[in-house]
């Protein structure tokens, strides 16, 4: 977990949460938890960037999930196989933590995935026990307002392979909480071009490359 008193070192939270009263987790504040994709880890640039961005916006606790030895390949259907287990271990994890805080820190969590993170935000929320999500975020910068005032941010590009053929439980999909809001912009072979969410959006089209980045649709 990482806070704006400690940005850049982090405190380990149990699965089970119990050591959740010796950090400086606040319960009056928001809760961000940051799902890395495919290859990458806690310390990758994508995840500190979105931690850095919400941390610079407001006081708030984010939690990054590491699954790194699951998520590392250098076979794609091995990772993605590894996201139900991922995905349960993540729902044990919210569950404890929502039971911990007497249900507040439910109010206001934010869950922040991308690529096969993004599933896995979808496999976990679907397994929660103390409740449906309010919304799924992810990989835009800063809160925005939802249709009914709720707080929240996109999905990012959705891992499409192996998960185009399964099962809405066990892939991200519009049922996993009450808002669900998708940014395509890299749809097509790895990630979807079909909507999965309440709201989709695709800048440019949501077809790689986006400006000002190099590469094509293989660059995601």
């Amino acid at each position: 977990m990482f806070h704006r008193a400690h940005p850049d070192s982090s405190v380990h939270l149990a699965e089970d949460a119990s050591n959740l009263t010796v950090t400086d987790f606040n319960t009056s504040s928001s809760t961000v938890v940051i799902i890395h994709g495919y290859t990458e880890s806690h310390s990758s640039n994508t995840v500190q960037a979105i931690r850095d961005a919400y941390l610079h916006a407001s006081d708030l606790n984010v939690v990054v999930i590491n699954w790194w030895s699951l998520a590392r390949g250098p076979r794609y259907e091995v990772a993605a196989r590894n996201t139900k287990e991922v995905g349960r271990s993540l729902a044990n994890f919210l569950d404890n933590l929502i039971r911990e805080t007497q249900g507040a820190a439910r109010r206001d969590l934010h869950i922040v995935g991308f690529s096969l993170g993004a599933q896995v935000a979808g496999i976990a929320a679907g397994q929660l026990t103390t409740g449906k999500l309010l919304r799924i975020t992810d990989h835009d910068r800063f809160p925005r307002k939802g249709p009914r005032g709720q707080r929240l941010s996109p999905a990012l590009d959705p891992a499409k392979p192996i998960f185009e053929i399964r099962d809405d439980a066990e892939r991200l999909d519009a049922s996993d909480a009450e808002f669900v809001q998708v940014i395509h912009t890299a749809s097509g072979f790895l990630s979807f071009l079909e909507p999965v969410g309440h709201a989709d959006f695709y800048p440019n089209g949501g077809r790689a490359p986006q400006p000002p980045c190099p590469g094509g649709e293989g660059d995601v």
